[in-house]
Formats: structure tokens, sequence, C-alpha cells
């Protein structure tokens, strides 16, 4: 037998082989990229979100720490949080009680005036003298 015709054992991948892993891997990589993209879109709607409320939540402070009992009416205000500026709306209604008066604190981005981003309910009880 002489050394040409002796024939070795393949060794390695064959070409089908390798293009399969690919293409597995490529469908793999495509449903990663979208679940970061996916999850980076959601961080950020989650911290406007959580911003938003946190405006509420400090324009309903102000109206509780307030000396004076506040009327119904209607209040427009803006504040900035982090950066960003928000619109609030106030709505001071009446209540049962006498002695009590509901809020309604909704807040939106200022470039999305039509939508409400977090909506924060609280009460006020008129101050004693």
């Amino acid at each position: 037998m002489s050394l040409h015709s002796r024939r070795w054992p393949q060794r390695g991948f064959s070409l089908l082989e390798v293009m399969i892993a690919l293409a597995v891997i490529a469908i793999a990589m495509g449903a990663l990229i979208r679940a970061g993209g996916d999850y980076a879109s959601n961080t950020s709607h989650l911290r406007n979100k959580m911003l938003a409320q946190w405006v509420g939540s400090n324009q309903l402070t102000k109206m509780q720490l307030s000396d004076k009992f506040a009327a119904a009416s209607v209040q427009n205000g803006t504040e900035t949080m982090a950066g960003r500026d928000y619109q609030w709306t106030s709505t001071v209604s009446e209540t049962a009680v006498e002695n009590m008066r509901r809020v309604e604190i909704s807040v939106a981005d200022i470039d999305q005036l039509d939508y409400s981003i977090s909506t924060v309910i609280g009460f006020l009880v008129k101050p004693q003298p």
C-alpha cells in the first residue's frame, strides 16, 4: 500500500454542518437583540412613569402642607424632574364631608399633553386653627 492511497479518517465538520450551526446562531442572536431592545424601551417607559408619579406626589404633598384649605378648582403647572419637563393638572372637588376635599393630579409629558402618564389621587383636610 502506498502513502498516497491510504485514507485518513475525516476530522472536523462538513460544510453543511457549519452552515446549519451558523443559521441557528443567527436566529438566536436576532431574538436576543430584539429582547434587548424591548428591555431598553420598557426601562425608559417605567422611568418616565416613575418620575411622573413623583411629580404628582410632590404636588399633592405641597397642597397637603399648605395652610390654606383649597377650594374646588382646576389648576395647571409645570415641573422639571430629572431633566424632563412635565405638566400637571390638579382637580380639587368637594366631598360629602364638609372639611375634606378630593384632589386628582394628572401628569403628562410636556411633549405629549394629550396622554396622562400618571394620576395621583388624595384628600385634603381643612387645617385646624
